[in-house]
């Protein structure tokens, strides 16, 4: 139904105000969120300010890697203090985070990292998430830099911003193709204020779609987060083994899991710390598209496959949970989608500077008109 001109005059100043003033006041922390976005988009940026940091030490190229229970041992000789519990999840060598990885926390330094090197073994220094660089930009697209106070503040933030797409969007629908045309394209030699006014619409639509998701989808994931994973639904009832005899060796127990992932890439483990505790693998199958995680469990003492738990076969709220988490981070279509959603993260600047300059002209020329007409009239 087509509104009437008075109606559709109406709405379009109602929308024109909530899109004005959405963006004055929430266009910094936007063009923050896009920016840091952007380069998370690059999750082996931070693998490679690592090995910047600490260069691997070995002696030729070809040189295979440590295996895990080296890494352990290494561990264990730097930080002779180190518990069991402390040792139970270890990040391995991957993709991402090149290194094996263990975690601290205590009160002088809180969840700390030690990175062991793949190859020789060498324990570094230890080190925070947000010593990185791009552990930082994480944190402050994550909350902030303020835990769980801003987390929820981004989830509300991201409701604005939300309607500040969807009022962008109105005001910029052609009703005819050559509008369409229009808004599609740059006015050559046009005045300044229609340049930027294409160049706002431009950078507004041609990446609409994957701004509206990723806005919709943090809501989504804050609202998760915040409330203790509400939306994946229960968590499954933990596996138990009976315990029977000596446990098998750490190294024994990656080659059981390669042989039931062989086209995986392995993310983390988790070791058993109690008797009946399962040994689990949290892993990534290679190549692009959605739902590509899962976790394997082994029972330590036999090495035999309890369970393997994909995402794709997950109950539908954890499923949809990962696919609203696949969809934010763009991960899932290789370089070609990392791509695009980095450039679509710096449109936030871009469309801030574009309106808060037409913002400015505009009311620049309303306050010259006001002033001649008092001049004239005094």
């Amino acid at each position: 139904m087509k509104l009437s001109h008075h109606t559709a005059r109406k709405t379009r100043k109602i929308f024109f105000f909530i899109h004005l003033w959405t963006g004055v006041i929430l266009g910094l922390w936007f063009v923050m969120i896009g920016l840091t976005g952007s380069s998370l988009a690059w999750p082996e940026l931070i693998g490679a300010e690592m090995k910047a940091m600490f260069p691997y030490e070995r002696t030729s190229v070809n040189q295979p890697q440590i295996p895990l229970s080296q890494a352990i041992a290494a561990i264990k000789k730097n930080q002779p203090d180190i518990t069991p519990q402390e040792l139970s999840l270890v990040i391995v060598p991957n993709y991402r985070f090149p290194y094996y990885i263990f975690t601290r926390n205590n009160k002088v330094f809180h969840f700390t990292l030690f990175l062991v090197d793949p190859y020789s073994g060498k324990v570094n220094p230890p080190r925070q998430v947000i010593d990185f660089t791009t552990g930082k930009l994480e944190q402050m697209h994550m909350n902030l830099v303020l835990q769980a106070k801003g987390l929820i503040a981004n989830g509300i933030f991201s409701v604005f911003i939300l309607f500040l797409l969807l009022t962008g969007l109105w005001l910029w629908w052609p009703s005819t193709l050559r509008q369409l045309k229009l808004r599609l394209s740059v006015k050559r030699k046009a005045p300044l204020r229609r340049v930027l006014m294409d160049l706002h619409n431009i950078m507004g639509i041609y990446l609409y779609l994957i701004l509206f998701v990723t806005t919709a989808t943090a809501i989504l994931m804050a609202y998760n987060d915040a409330t203790n994973d509400s939306l994946e639904g229960a968590e499954p009832k933990a596996l138990t083994v009976n315990p029977n005899g000596n446990r098998l060796p750490d190294d024994a127990m990656m080659e059981r899991a390669r042989a039931d992932l062989p086209h995986s890439n392995f993310l983390y483990i988790v070791r058993p710390v109690k008797p009946n505790d399962p040994y689990k693998i949290n892993f990534e199958r290679q190549g692009f598209g959605f739902l590509r995680s899962g976790t394997l469990w082994l029972d330590p003492y036999s090495g035999n496959t309890l369970q393997l738990d994909r995402t794709a076969n997950a109950p539908t709220a954890k499923r949809n949970m990962a696919m609203v988490e696949s969809l934010h981070d763009g991960l899932y279509g290789g370089i070609f989608i990392k791509v695009l959603y980095t450039i679509a993260g710096f449109m936030p600047l871009g469309l801030f500077i574009s309106g808060l300059w037409m913002w400015w002209k505009r009311k620049r020329t309303k306050i010259k008109a006001a002033t001649e007409i008092q001049n004239a009239v005094g």
